[in-house]
């Protein structure tokens, strides 16, 4: 397993996206009030380092409540921290990919 240094080198712009969606998840009640720096820092590994999100399509979102839920929470049980990707170990995870990842914005070719 090769490690990887995370990188978390995001905009302003995208950090406060990011913040707004996991207060919305929060207030829908998918999500505890501890795990928000935690969550806002996973989704901001995975969008600088694994694949670009579409922030304002999630924070926009009006559909179920699930498929937001999806990404945020499966970005932060999935997100392997010593390989700076998405844990593969599983073979029910393998093939976990953000609904709201930007297609070719991916940095392993999704």
């Amino acid at each position: 397993m090769t490690k990887k240094v995370i990188n978390f080198n995001i905009s302003a712009a995208d950090d406060d996206l990011i913040h707004k969606i996991v207060l919305r998840c929060e207030e829908a009640g998918t999500t505890k009030l501890e795990d928000r720096l935690t969550l806002e820092m996973d989704m901001a590994a995975c969008h600088a380092s694994i694949c670009k999100l579409d922030l304002r399509a999630m924070l926009e979102w009006r559909g179920s409540m699930f498929d937001l839920t999806h990404d945020v929470l499966g970005i932060h049980n999935l997100l392997d921290r010593e390989t700076g990707g998405f844990e593969t170990g599983n073979p029910f995870r393998h093939h976990w990919w953000p609904r709201f990842a930007v297609v070719g914005r991916c940095h392993d070719g999704h």
